[in-house]
């Protein structure tokens, strides 16, 4: 199960993460991009997990095309958040995290894992092993994951005259909550023996603040939308997509 600092860290955050990011304009910007990858994924059955599911707006975009969604959530309070946000018949809300849970042999075509998610986890045989138990034969796994370098995070803090420009670096922070940077290259690696790659890993904020930097985008708006431009046109490139905040990277289950 979660660790019990993590659950009561993300019960605190349910209470202004919507505020902070997903109804900001970058944070919006995020998600849509995101989508429409998702979109692109073939889905008969338009039937998709939804891990770490938060206050539920990934869960709500699908349930309002019609996908049937399963959202899962450790922390009650964002789970309390994404239910009364969201009263979809099409989203089966569960309680449990990734690791505790145990979906009595289900699986899905498309899973998804958004926003740091997978950080909260050790990328080890046994996340992917459970994610590998939760795709179908040629589903595939969609995770959007911290990588261990962020251009504009290290530039923000080290301006800043703030050690946490170099945290990411060394692919793990301690702590009360213990956070995992793998690069794009180390989770393939990791998922290698039941994922082959569906595409190249696509930055999520190259040139765009991080989220805790968002007040910026109010300073200097016009600014930050010429960055979005830039981010569209280098996203999946080399070395552009391992110097954003996130990446995406969309892999498919080995049959």
């Amino acid at each position: 199960m979660q660790d019990p600092e993590f659950t009561a860290y993300f019960d605190r955050e349910a209470v202004t993460y919507d505020d902070r990011f997903t109804n900001h304009p970058i944070g919006r910007r995020y998600r849509r991009k995101v989508w429409a990858r998702i979109e692109t994924l073939p889905n008969p059955s338009r039937r998709l997990l939804d891990i770490g599911a938060g206050t539920g707006a990934d869960a709500a975009h699908f349930a309002n095309l019609n996908y049937t969604v399963t959202a899962l959530e450790p922390s009650p309070g964002m789970l309390t958040a994404a239910r009364d946000q969201n009263a979809a018949d099409s989203i089966e809300f569960v309680q449990s995290d990734l690791l505790g849970w145990e979906p009595t042999g289900r699986r899905w075509p498309v899973v998804l894992s958004n926003f740091g998610v997978l950080n909260c986890i050790a990328p080890d045989s046994r996340c992917a092993e459970r994610l590998a138990d939760l795709v179908e034969p040629g589903g595939y796994l969609a995770a959007v994951v911290m990588g261990p370098f962020c251009l504009r995070e290290t530039l923000y803090f080290a301006l800043h005259g703030d050690a946490r420009a170099f945290r990411r670096w060394p692919g793990r922070t301690g702590g009360d909550l213990p956070l995992y940077y793998p690069s794009a290259r180390t989770l393939r690696a990791v998922l290698a023996p039941w994922f082959e790659s569906a595409g190249p890993a696509i930055g999520i904020g190259v040139f765009q603040p991080p989220s805790y930097a968002f007040h910026l985008h109010a300073r200097w708006p016009r600014f930050f939308n010429a960055m979005a431009g830039m981010d569209a046109g280098v996203a999946e490139l080399w070395p552009f997509n391992g110097m954003a905040d996130h990446y995406l990277l969309t892999l498919q289950r080995r049959v």
